[in-house]
């Protein structure tokens, strides 16, 4: 069982190459001190049908660098739970969410975006709300669409614009979007 590899060995002996043959499966095993201790490195090898296997657990123990080095396409293989699960910044450290670029952003899904909170949105910077695709910013919550920040909104696109809501866009009129 994968799970039973001590983290040191895991990462010293388990690289970016061999991680790359792991399945699914043995994905979702690895304990959350294992997947901390991906570099960006491995998590820049995991292909989308491994994403798709971890956990919301395993999520909230990865690296900002390991999430930022995932590819961006394969952002999409992340399940809204664990979309989430990731914490935001605060004042001691920075949020995961954050770590999210601006080439992975138009990757997110719908349901991904849908389960994205008031706090982790108000991480996104006005590049990233933009890079969205109009199906994903039509799926923010209202909740969380009020913490967009304003400057976001010079930048869309038409499309993005044709896709609120009309919940978001009584956001907007009445100054609910930060």
């Amino acid at each position: 069982n994968i799970s039973n590899i001590g983290t040191l060995a895991f990462t010293n002996k388990i690289g970016y190459v061999q991680l790359a043959y792991l399945r699914s499966a043995q994905i979702g095993l690895l304990s959350t001190v294992q997947m901390g201790s991906l570099s960006a490195d491995q998590a820049a090898a995991l292909t989308g049908p491994q994403i798709a296997a971890i956990t919301s657990a395993q999520v909230k123990a990865l690296t900002t660098a390991a999430i930022s080095s995932i590819a961006p396409k394969n952002i999409a293989s992340l399940d809204a739970k664990a979309i989430a699960a990731m914490n935001y910044s605060d004042s001691t450290t920075a949020g995961q969410i954050s770590a999210i670029t601006v080439e992975q952003v138009p990757f997110l899904t719908s349901a991904q975006a849908k389960a994205i909170t008031s706090l982790q949105i108000g991480q996104f910077s006005a590049e990233e709300i933009q890079a969205l695709t109009p199906a994903a910013l039509a799926a923010v919550t209202s909740t969380a669409f009020a913490s967009i920040v304003s400057t976001a909104f010079v930048g869309l696109t038409p499309a993005q614009v044709a896709a609120l809501t009309t919940v978001q866009i009584t956001k907007l009129n009445s100054g609910g979007a930060s």
